[in-house]
């Protein structure tokens, strides 16, 4: 029967560790995933800014060129470009500056939106390790309790009850029954937690 439920608590024991092990590697995947999710963002963002700038180029070619054929075919016409044609054009170059500027602040608003999505993928995922890290805090805890209460149930001695060499301890005698925290064999404390 002692066998048992020793056998019992070293299987829960055994468990404990093995789901805190798996319970680490999804903690790293989750903060890799949240470094590339970051880096990502970072990239796409500048991606965007690379293809605004190239854009924006061929615009003020596009636009430099009608105006140039504009005033190429008013001064062909024989039209004087004082008065009327020169105001055309000038209100011409005003309406493509400010069509430029007007799809360069949405790209700008665009790569602040890839910056704050990554942004909260990669906390997604920086909360997600933590809540692994903690599970494999408790998984090893529960190892343990699960361990000492197959021990318990079976109505087995413990070898120390039989020397009486604890008889006398309180729970109170455990630094405030905190032992897990204190003790350097702490469950807590194993494997670098």
């Amino acid at each position: 029967m002692i066998q048992l439920a020793i056998a019992m608590g070293a299987m829960s024991l055994f468990k404990g560790f093995q789901q805190s092990r798996i319970q680490k590697q999804q903690a790293e995947i989750a903060e890799r995933n949240a470094q590339y999710a970051s880096e990502l963002a970072v990239n796409n963002a500048e991606v965007e800014k690379q293809n605004r700038r190239m854009k924006a180029q061929a615009e003020h070619e596009q636009y430099v060129r009608r105006r140039a054929i504009q005033e190429a075919s008013y001064a062909t016409s024989g039209i004087l470009l004082d008065g009327t044609p020169s105001q055309y054009l000038q209100a011409q170059v005003e309406a493509d500056e400010l069509n430029m500027d007007r799809q360069s602040q949405a790209s700008y608003a665009k790569q602040l939106g890839i910056l704050y999505n990554g942004q909260q993928q990669a906390t997604n995922y920086l909360q997600e390790a933590e809540a692994y890290k903690k599970s494999s805090k408790m998984s090893i805890l529960g190892g343990f309790m699960g361990a000492g209460s197959s021990i318990m149930a079976s109505g087995a001695s413990m070898p120390w009850e039989s020397s009486g060499a604890f008889s006398d301890l309180k729970l109170s005698d455990l630094n405030g029954g905190n032992l897990l925290d204190s003790s350097p064999y702490s469950p807590l404390k194993l494997g670098g937690f």
